[in-house]
């Protein structure tokens, strides 16, 4: 059967043979490359969402402790702490709603639930933010106690 193949059509198979094994090994490259695309977007996603989830624990960690100090105290805050405590809302807030949009496009476990409860405080502490903001000004025997 080789004495009847001619020179050009062996050498014709061998490179059709070459070729498809080159496509099947730059095939799986680029199947594997473009498995990594996907994995590192998903990874730039997760640090952009904790990125801004920090900033906004950060802040928080603040802002707590400055809002029971002044919600606490006898008088009004004076203009200083006032400014204080909107820097680091103005900083914490913004953070948190980006952060949980982020984490909107981020697949993580029990995330029906989880990022549900995580809007549902924020949205509790928007509002309570406010009534610190509209009480906070009044003599303290007046304001709710344990905002």
């Amino acid at each position: 059967m080789v004495e009847r193949l001619s020179v050009a059509q062996l050498l014709k198979s061998i490179l059709a043979a070459f070729a498809v094994a080159v496509l099947v090994l730059l095939g799986a490259q680029v199947w594997n490359a473009w498995s990594v695309l996907a994995e590192n977007q998903r990874a730039e996603l997760v640090v952009a969402a904790s990125r801004q989830i920090f900033t906004a624990l950060i802040a928080q960690r603040t802002d707590r402790a400055t809002t029971n100090r002044l919600w606490e105290a006898e008088g009004a805050p004076t203009e200083k702490n006032r400014e204080y405590l909107k820097k680091l809302r103005d900083e914490e807030m913004p953070a948190l709603a980006a952060g949980s949009v982020l984490l909107a496009s981020v697949p993580f476990a029990d995330k029906e639930a989880l990022l549900p409860a995580l809007r549902r405080s924020t949205d509790a502490m928007v509002a309570l933010q406010g009534e610190f903001a509209a009480h906070v000004g009044e003599p303290k025997a007046q304001r709710r106690p344990a905002l």
